[in-house]
């Protein structure tokens, strides 16, 4: 099942690239790898335990 994103989606082909070229990965997409740098990031692990706020505007 193919899922369309969401309207807001920015499209790879629209996208600015990349900074720096890398090999493309057999086993895991662009999405995959950027998720993981941010998900093992420092700064992304210092937020472990805070709370989570929402600000609707």
């Amino acid at each position: 099942m193919r899922h369309e994103p969401a309207p807001y989606a920015v499209h790879s082909e629209r996208s600015r690239g990349r900074l720096h070229r890398e090999p493309p990965s057999a086993t895991r997409s662009p999405f995959q790898r950027d998720r993981d740098r941010i998900l093992h990031s420092t700064s992304f692990r210092r937020l472990t335990y805070k709370t989570q706020v929402f600000v609707y505007h």
